[in-house]
């Protein structure tokens, strides 16, 4: 120091302590469906320090350190991104929740050809989920035996539904199928 009023040398250290990050913005995709993956991503903060990520709870697991699969069709996961310390600033972190929602599923249903009264068809049809699939007579001259045999009753529009009622992680489906059925053609003979 060195002034009109004070006149001095002295040594020391100065220790800078390390400061507090701005905030972290973590905000992941949600809702996500069951057995989809997200990339997870997060920004804000201060420093150098990489990110990190990590469930605390829920049916969740992360893949490759950064993608997020969901284990389940209904349910929350928490999960938490973290901006490690570097020499200037302390390690700051931040949670968000997903929302676990079932995943869409779709039917496979291959149309059905216009039928004669007297036909029998087995119905056939799959989800994609690999669940099992109902059918139901929505309107017309039709009847369903033994879940998926299909007979006629008469003339007219038909119109079946192929459903699935999905489960925990499935939402449910249907599709529907219309044709026609036509009376039977008869012969007769006539002899002498």
């Amino acid at each position: 120091v060195n002034d009109a009023y004070w006149q001095g040398v002295t040594t020391g250290t100065l220790a800078v302590a390390q400061a507090t990050q701005a905030a972290l913005v973590f905000a992941p995709v949600s809702p996500q469906a069951y057995g989809t993956t997200n990339g997870l991503s997060a920004s804000g903060g201060n420093g150098v320090g990489g990110f990190s990520f990590e469930v605390l709870s829920g049916p969740g697991i992360l893949l490759d350190e950064t993608n997020l699969v969901v284990l389940a069709g209904s349910g929350t996961i928490t999960l938490r991104a973290a901006k490690a310390a570097d020499n200037d600033y302390f390690a700051a972190a931040a949670t968000a929740e997903v929302t676990c929602a079932a995943a869409v599923q779709t039917i496979d249903f291959a149309v059905i050809p216009d039928q004669i009264a007297t036909n029998a068809l087995m119905l056939s049809a799959t989800a994609s989920s690999g669940l099992t699939i109902d059918f139901a007579v929505a309107s017309g001259p039709a009847e369903i035996e033994d879940l998926s045999q299909l007979h006629f009753t008469g003339a007219g529009a038909v119109i079946i539904v192929a459903s699935q009622d999905g489960d925990t992680q499935w939402a449910p489906a249907a599709m529907t199928n219309t044709f026609n059925v036509s009376k039977a053609s008869a012969a007769v003979v006539l002899t002498d």
